[in-house]
């Protein structure tokens, strides 16, 4: 769901954020250029594309530097100024991103995340082995739980809204004094 804040239309805004998601790594970047696709929206071209692990990216477009992340890389990178989002439609089991350039915030784009079945199967195959699993994620504490809840991992063992290099260390812990690694 694309919900426009800005006099820039939906489909300009997706085919900005799509434009900038080519060149990320992160698996919301294929939901969000697959709705491109399906719009055949032209991709713009990118110069001087930088990705902030756990946060978001940016890059220029047609002169102008473009940021598409979290609410905290908003505040990160938006002219100084904090930006709380007070809309009433927040929905609080989606997963937020913001385009937003340094002048406005363009647009708001809400995520499902939606849980493969194969996870669910692999993770109750550890779990009958005996193996306590963890859930390290970025995601908020209401999705994380939400997620945490369908895949059977003990609340006690989900921690969320994690930087990446704070999930980084947590797969360092693992593989240093795991057995299981």
């Amino acid at each position: 769901t694309i919900i426009i804040i800005s006099n820039i239309s939906e489909n300009e805004s997706l085919r900005i954020a799509s434009s900038l998601e080519t060149f990320a790594h992160h698996p919301l970047a294929k939901s969000i250029i697959r709705e491109n696709n399906k719009r055949n929206l032209e991709l713009y071209p990118v110069d001087d594309f930088i990705s902030s692990p756990g946060g978001g990216i940016s890059g220029v477009i047609q002169n102008t530097r473009y940021y598409f992340g979290s609410m905290r890389f908003v505040n990160t990178n938006f002219n100084g100024q904090v930006v709380v989002d007070k809309s009433n439609e927040l929905p609080v089991d989606k997963i937020l991103s913001y385009l937003f350039n340094e002048d406005q915030i363009i647009a708001r784009f809400a995520f499902d995340d939606k849980i493969k079945p194969e996870s669910v199967r692999a993770i109750s195959k550890l779990q009958t082995k005996g193996i306590e699993v963890f859930m390290l994620t970025g995601d908020k504490v209401t999705i994380a739980e939400r997620i945490g809840d369908e895949l059977g991992i003990k609340q006690s063992n989900i921690f969320s809204e994690l930087r990446s290099e704070e999930r980084r260390v947590g797969k360092e812990c693992r593989s240093r004094w795991s057995p299981y690694h």
